[in-house]
């Protein structure tokens, strides 16, 4: 699948490493290994983001403490930042190696359907599933929008598990589906 030794062509993501490769939105780890159960860090989705919007010109910089204008990701995260796709961590810094969470990548997808003309329309399924009550506040909106659209679905015991980190095999199939 796609060159990388650690994607069986078989693995229920296969398809959507292909395609995320395709288009060159994901960094591989090296030339053989996409690392699929790796954490999908939050510079890693803005940048898949930043080139499947086309790496458009960047304006203004990012005001985040921890992007400096050295870093690989700094005109994707002050797209991003500009674009009202991402806001950052409540302590002002954006975190860029840190792992994110079904509900910020949820959020920031949504944000982006949004930048970039899609319905935002939502629905209300998410009470149909047993751990809705996790979803917080912030992102029911966007969470019942990505339940609707089908670009999330449900785990194992019926529950969206809002709080837990995505893998970079995950984030491959989000994107795929957004696309």
């Amino acid at each position: 699948s796609a060159g990388y030794a650690d994607v069986p062509e078989n693995a229920w993501y296969a398809g959507a490493v292909n395609a995320v490769s395709a288009h060159g939105l994901l960094d591989v780890r090296s030339e053989s290994r996409f690392a699929p159960g790796e954490s999908l860090t939050r510079a890693e989705l803005v940048t898949a983001l930043y080139r499947l919007a086309g790496t458009p010109a960047v304006s203004a910089g990012t005001a985040f403490p921890d992007v400096p204008r050295s870093s690989g990701c700094y005109d994707a995260v002050s797209w991003a930042a500009g674009a009202g796709l991402v806001s950052g961590m409540p302590d002002g810094r954006f975190a860029p190696d840190a792992g994110i969470t079904r509900a910020q990548l949820v959020t920031i997808l949504y944000r982006y359907a949004v930048y970039s003309g899609a319905s935002a329309a939502t629905g209300s399924g998410i009470g149909t599933y047993a751990d809705w009550r996790q979803v917080g506040a912030w992102c029911r909106e966007p969470i019942s929008w990505a339940v609707e659209t089908g670009l999330i679905c449900g785990k194992p015991g019926n529950r969206l598990t809002p709080n837990d980190a995505v893998s970079r095999a995950e984030g491959a199939v989000f994107l795929q589906r957004l696309f």
